[in-house]
């Protein structure tokens, strides 16, 4: 709508394209589609990869939505599931736990961050460049990046490798840790 665009971007993947030395290069949009279109009303939105193939080093970009929930919905369906635990552990009645879980949709947003990260690995495996993103970058984008990273690199699974990944891709880009988590200033 807005047809908003930043050359600088387009040539800055342009060159990461020409060092990989491949032609090709995959923009992995955390957020779901249907959200990112309805940015573009308020002058944000997603990529239009036509923008990038104008440049010679890339022949191919793909766009891909990931689907992940915002911080919102993530929060609600948390707060049914421990409001389910809880309960359960309270009370002591099972009977419908398994379908109780289902329903608070925790399970599923789990599994598409998964999806996604795992999307992400087998391109970097190929050694397919992949852009990952999304609207403020604070929680899917490092949720992605930091699971695709522990998949690929057993450095990560261990204890100073988790301590780096969570330096560089959540406390350098200032991720709002206390916000998330409900204990506000300390």
């Amino acid at each position: 709508i807005t047809g908003q665009r930043s050359e600088a971007d387009e040539k800055l993947l342009a060159e990461i394209v020409r060092a990989c030395g491949c032609s090709k290069i995959v923009i992995v949009d955390a957020r779901p589609s249907l959200n990112a279109a309805g940015q573009t009303v308020m002058g944000a939105g997603y990529e239009n990869t036509l923008n990038y193939e104008e440049h010679e080093a890339i022949r191919r970009c793909h766009l891909q939505f990931v689907g992940i929930a915002n911080i919102h919905v993530m929060r609600k369906s948390r707060q049914a599931l421990h409001k389910l635990i809880t309960t359960t552990t309270e009370h002591g009645d099972t009977s419908s736990f398994w379908s109780d879980v289902q329903s608070s949709g925790h399970l599923h947003h789990l599994s598409t961050i998964i999806s996604g990260a795992i999307y992400v690995s087998k391109l970097l495996r190929k050694e397919v460049p992949v852009l990952v993103h999304c609207s403020d970058g604070w929680d899917r984008t490092a949720q992605l990046v930091s699971l695709a990273q522990l998949i690929l690199d057993p450095f990560y699974r261990t204890i100073r490798g988790f301590e780096v990944l969570v330096e560089k891709e959540w406390l350098s880009f200032g991720h709002k840790f206390l916000d998330r988590v409900g204990h506000g200033g300390l």
